[in-house]
């Protein structure tokens, strides 16, 4: 689809995402088949909303492949006639998926232990975020002693730190995106 001229696609890519987004509307206002958790009515229109968007991700369910990839066809129509200077790292990340993956654990985990360490927290209580920057994706399933110790930030944070960790990983992406684009080993498809 991505491949066909750009008239066509355009065309061919609205309709999807459009189509995609209808049938999961239908399936998701029929409330049996599409995902596991039914949805609930609320006294307020915001909660009823949120019930009707709120799909399975793990494993992902009909309507929430459907939701997601109708809005994501739809937001590439917009990313596509963005400015260069936009869509840039947008595509860079596009390029490099599984490599921007990886390098955002170890840039946020490496982030969260030099904030912690700067608040005054004993270097101790990061040593499952340390196992985890060197290569273990994933924590023991216990909560992290910082949880416990109510260290955490409000949303607006929350938003600060998500802007800085793409800031630092857009320059790691770019260089890998680099590599790919100069070397054919079939390996970095995979990254």
């Amino acid at each position: 689809m991505f491949r066909l001229p750009a008239s066509v696609r355009a065309r061919t890519i609205a309709w999807t995402g459009a189509g995609s987004l209808v049938i999961f509307a239908v399936l998701r206002g029929l409330n049996g088949y599409g995902d596991l958790s039914p949805w609930k009515t609320w006294p307020d229109a915001t909660r009823d909303i949120e019930s009707f968007l709120n799909v399975t991700k793990y494993p992902p369910s009909p309507d929430y492949v459907l939701v997601t990839l109708g809005i994501s066809l739809l937001i590439f129509l917009v990313i596509e006639r963005l400015p260069e200077m936009v869509s840039r790292p947008l595509t860079t990340f596009g390029r490099t998926p599984l490599f921007t993956y990886i390098a955002h654990f170890l840039v946020l985990h490496c982030l969260q232990i030099a904030v912690g360490l700067s608040l005054g927290y004993p270097l101790r209580i990061f040593q499952n975020y340390v196992a985890t920057a060197v290569g273990v994706m994933f924590a023991s399933g216990s909560l992290p002693e910082v949880v416990r110790l109510g260290w955490g930030f409000p949303l607006w944070g929350t938003y600060l730190v998500w802007l800085t960790v793409v800031a630092l990983v857009y320059p790691l992406s770019r260089w890998f995106d680099r590599v790919k684009q100069s070397r054919q080993d079939w390996w970095l498809r995979y990254l």
